[in-house]
């Protein structure tokens, strides 16, 4: 029979997946190979509806992309405030995100997410009960450009879903997330991260990446030049938006 190995995942929304492979692979030393297993998970696993079916597999590994207590303090949803432990940006170092979703509420509230997800999959799979499966749990600050890949912008009040990636997005792939996001407006957001901020009226000083380190990234100066004259004209959202408050505590 050979030995199988299972892959039991529990994402930032709280759902478990299990998938299993004969074998299999074990590279999860960097956040790409995590991320690399969990787009493996939910492409070729299912959900887990009670205990996981690990009868035939003689090793395997978990990943918790859900657990945060070694920087996450508490999420006040009355005052809107969420309290970190030692930086604002914590969040990016040490949650291990590829995946960054904003949230417009009807009240005008704005409210992140970190995922370990790939956003367009994600998209496709959970449609327009996203929202929901992620206000069952506590939000995140915003992420900085260097910490995240990908991403979306959902307004609930205009029924609106913009989304960003560097990846390589298939027709197919595309028809899914707009079969799923059904009466919504589906477009693809131009220029990534800063498109997201200025989708959300979010200025990027501090969240956007400089000059110097876009050449240690290896950017040319012709390509920077292109890209902050999109910083700057880029449309931003005329309506003030109510982000939540970042609290720190136990300051280094």
């Amino acid at each position: 029979m050979g030995c199988w190995t299972a892959y039991l995942v529990r994402l930032d929304d709280g759902s478990h997946w299990e998938s299993y492979e004969k074998y299999g692979r074990w590279h999860l030393a960097d956040a790409d190979d995590r991320a690399d297993l969990v787009e493996r998970v939910l492409a070729d696993g299912r959900p887990i509806d009670g205990a996981p079916n690990t009868a035939r597999a003689c090793h395997g590994i978990a990943l918790d992309l859900a657990s945060r207590d070694h920087w996450f303090v508490g999420w006040d949803a009355d005052a809107r405030q969420i309290t970190v432990r030692h930086d604002e940006l914590i969040a990016d170092a040490l949650a291990h995100a590829t995946c960054l979703v904003s949230v417009i509420g009807a009240d005008a509230t704005l409210t992140h997410w970190q995922l370990s997800d790939t956003i367009v999959p994600l998209l496709a799979h959970q449609g327009e009960s996203l929202p929901g499966t992620l206000a069952a749990g506590a939000p995140f600050p915003l992420a900085a450009e260097d910490a995240v890949t990908d991403g979306a912008v959902i307004d609930l009040p205009t029924r609106r879903l913009r989304y960003w990636t560097a990846d390589t997005v298939s027709p197919g792939l595309a028809a899914r997330v707009e079969a799923a996001w059904p009466a919504w407006k589906v477009e693809r957001l131009a220029w990534g991260h800063l498109g997201h901020l200025a989708a959300i009226g979010q200025q990027p000083d501090g969240l956007s990446m400089t000059d110097a380190e876009l050449r240690e990234a290896r950017w040319d100066e012709e390509l920077i030049t292109i890209r902050n004259r999109a910083r700057d004209t880029l449309p931003t959202e005329p309506r003030r938006l109510l982000p939540p408050r970042v609290r720190v505590v136990d300051r280094l």
